[in-house]
């Protein structure tokens, strides 16, 4: 009992420092002070955005051949390294390079990470803790995150040299956790160390699996559709409320508190079908026309509501398609959906971004409200509930 607590303490403690990164709140603040314009930003996150999409999947199929545990120590390097390269050289290109590291690291952790701790839970015969575990990880990393946003901005008021320094020791203190915390729980020996072939079973599966094949699609709509809809909340809040900066900081904090508490208990929702679970994100539509208040506390309680539902919703999904996964590709189907999500959140960027330039802020997230009404509307009505038939705990 006592090794399994010190796991979870080690798993809940890689995922808050490797998001305690202080430069959140202010990066693109600071790459403005250094002579980006709006344009070059707009390219910078776009570099971002494809680095990871293109990593994603063969970074999970690395994951199913070599250790996870030092993939994962890894990723965290690169990511510290990607602040590094900011300290180093503050241009565009330097920028971009870090973006690219970045991006790497992130889809090292992506899939590692989720078929990691399934192995091992599966190893000790407590598969059924996974969304509990998976779910509280998720909300020590989102709690990394508010306590960034909260703290951050105030750091860099003194200029944005220390935040960047506290932003590349964060991840390299989460590397040193995952070193000498964590052990694979594979036999690595037993695999086969052939990329290509690999690659391709954990690409059959996802495609001729149809409990895989829904799960993944889930994943990949609706998570993108609410974490494209996070980059957005500043530029809302800013035209509809003229709220200060430092409040919208807070409102951002406030709802990756939230988050992390949709995360943390969403295991006690039990297990769920997907259709189940596309009911559940359709549901969050609500707490998004309520965002329409004139009102930045009302906005911000919806908000909170809004993204607390949709990590559950999310835990819930990751739950399902770990446990449909049921051969040595686990971290590359995993990668597939993440790369999936990858996509659409590039077309959901598009959607709210014309929306929004057409219009407004205002009739962008309720466009939003409408396109997760759409989605939940044709996964309950076309998807099969053989996400779950068969699926063994």
């Amino acid at each position: 009992m006592s090794s399994t607590r010190t796991f979870e303490a080690a798993w809940y403690t890689h995922g808050y420092l490797r998001e305690l990164v202080l430069i959140y709140p202010s990066y693109a603040i600071m790459m403005g002070a250094a002579g980006i314009t709006p344009m070059q930003l707009s390219i910078l996150f776009i570099i971002w955005s494809a680095s990871a999409l293109v990593f994603e999947v063969p970074s999970g199929t690395a994951a199913d051949i070599y250790s996870r545990k030092w993939l994962l120590v890894m990723a965290n390097l690169l990511k510290a390294s990607a602040f590094v390269a900011w300290i180093a050289a503050p241009t565009f290109w330097g920028y971009a390079l870090g973006f690219i590291v970045w991006g790497l690291g992130s889809s090292l952790t992506s899939g590692t990470s989720e078929a990691l701790l399934y192995d091992t839970l599966k190893r000790r015969g407590d598969p059924e803790s996974f969304s509990r575990i998976y779910g509280r990880g998720s909300a020590a990393s989102s709690l990394g995150v508010a306590t960034a946003l909260f703290c951050g901005g105030f750091v860099a008021e003194q200029g944005f040299a220390l935040p960047l320094y506290l932003s590349a020791l964060a991840p390299c203190a989460a590397a040193a956790v995952a070193a000498f915390a964590f052990a694979d729980a594979r036999t690595l020996g037993d695999q086969t160390r052939d990329f290509a072939a690999t690659l391709g079973r954990g690409i059959r599966l996802a495609r001729r699996n149809r409990a895989v094949a829904h799960l993944i699609m889930l994943f990949a709509v609706f998570v993108a559709i609410y974490g494209s809809l996070e980059e957005f909340m500043g530029p809302y809040l800013n035209e509809k409320t003229a709220i200060p900066l430092g409040t919208i900081g807070l409102v951002y904090g406030c709802a990756y508190a939230a988050r992390s508490l949709g995360t943390a208990f969403a295991h006690r929702l039990g297990t769920r079908s997907a259709r189940t679970i596309a009911i559940g994100f359709g549901a969050t539509a609500a707490p998004l026309a309520i965002t329409q208040v004139d009102s930045a506390l009302g906005a911000g309680l919806a908000f909170a509501l809004y993204f607390a539902a949709c990590a559950a919703c999310e835990i819930l999904t990751q739950d399902r398609l770990q446990a449909a996964i049921d051969d040595d590709t686990r971290a590359t189907v995993t990668s597939v959906a993440g790369m999936g999500m990858q996509i659409m959140g590039i077309g959901a960027y598009l959607v709210i971004g014309t929306v929004a330039s057409w219009l407004d802020w205002h009739a962008a997230v309720a466009a939003v409200a409408g396109l997760t009404l759409l989605a939940a509307t044709v996964f309950r009505v076309f998807a099969s509930n053989s996400a779950t038939a068969g699926v063994q705990r």
